[in-house]
């Protein structure tokens, strides 16, 4: 009875939290989540009893500026098309990431730190996260992370690799001289985690929403739950 109600909690906590939408706008897309802990949740920092280092690099559409068109004088299009097979390998995106944080005793909790850049499309962001997260360890060895991390954003675009198609366009005057801001916003994350059992955090991106004037680029706001069972 006692391993069918366990299974019978485990399977509720999993419904409510995957059932509800989730949204992500600038939020990078990995696949190898479960060794980007600390990136996903700020609450982590400091829950392992030594120094966590991670580093994740992603190259997407390789090769893909190689492309190119025969010369057809009667095509109109040939010196567009080769224009943006040119520019292919720069705006494809590249994402590269060193994460570390490590437990401080006398403050209770860990420190962290993330360096990251990541280019998409005209758009290059280069990120600094600083965190700290309190620890509370319970008797049987569970341990409740509760964390806060500063996140820097350099966003640059790259306008003078802008193809525009139609001439006068009022935005581009505007952006011309303009390409860069700098961006500071806040995370937050709680994180749980009970040994050989189970652990699950819940951490919210971008809460101030911030935008830059001169990129007119936006952060939305993110939320992660996550739920993950171990025998």
């Amino acid at each position: 009875m006692h391993k069918n109600f366990k299974i019978f909690l485990v399977s509720c906590i999993a419904f409510v939290l995957w059932s509800v939408g989730l949204k992500a706008q600038q939020a990078v897309q990995l696949t190898q989540n479960i060794f980007n802990t600390y990136y996903l949740n700020p609450g982590y920092a400091g829950h392992l009893n030594g120094i966590d280092v991670t580093a994740t690099f992603r190259d997407q559409w390789a090769g893909f500026g190689k492309i190119k068109l025969d010369k057809d004088p009667d095509d109109p299009y040939f010196e567009y098309n080769n224009q943006m097979a040119d520019s292919a390998k720069s705006l494809s995106p590249r994402y590269v990431m060193l994460s570390a944080s490590m437990p401080i005793r006398f403050l209770h909790g860990g420190v962290g730190i993330i360096f990251s850049s990541d280019q998409i499309g005209l758009f290059n962001n280069n990120t600094v996260h600083l965190g700290y997260a309190f620890q509370y360890g319970f008797t049987n060895g569970s341990k409740l992370g509760v964390g806060l991390q500063l996140k820097l954003d350099n966003i640059v675009l790259r306008v003078n690799e802008l193809i525009w198609g139609v001439e006068g366009d009022p935005i581009y005057s505007q952006m011309l001289s303009e390409g860069n801001d700098l961006m500071v916003d806040l995370n937050a994350g709680v994180f749980f985690r009970k040994p050989n059992s189970i652990f699950f955090g819940v951490s919210a991106f971008n809460l101030f929403e911030s935008h830059g004037n001169k990129t007119l680029y936006k952060f939305k706001q993110l939320n992660n739950k996550g739920l993950r069972v171990t025998t």
